[in-house]
């Protein structure tokens, strides 16, 4: 697995890019860790990937899968194809976010086709 980076600044996505927010969960995938499900919100995505901010986040365990919920619709007919109820991916970058009282995380992944 590659290692994961903390530098945001460089945008190595295919395509398009929509800036889209919606309400998505997530978890590792990794069948010796814990199976909790941490909310997060998309704040856009694309053909080949996604940047979501989430409460949580650990650097150790890069493959994630993301689960849509109910608000996760898209209408416009650019990238609408790309959208799915579920996607599978590596995270490659992430970044700290500070929000006054508590701390978030900026997350990019990949995903896996």
């Amino acid at each position: 697995m590659s290692r994961l980076s903390n530098d945001a600044k460089v945008d190595n996505r295919i395509g398009k890019r929509v800036n889209k927010k919606a309400s998505i969960c997530w978890n590792y995938l990794n069948p010796n860790a814990c199976c909790d499900v941490y909310d997060a919100e998309m704040i856009n995505f694309s053909e080949s990937g996604m940047y979501f901010e989430s409460d949580y986040f650990s650097k150790t365990r890069p493959v994630i899968c993301i689960k849509a919920k109910n608000d996760f619709s898209h209408n416009d007919a650019d990238g609408a194809e790309w959208l799915q109820s579920i996607r599978v991916g590596e995270v490659k970058w992430w970044k700290k976010i500070d929000k006054g009282d508590h701390s978030r995380f900026g997350i990019g992944v990949q995903y896996y086709r």
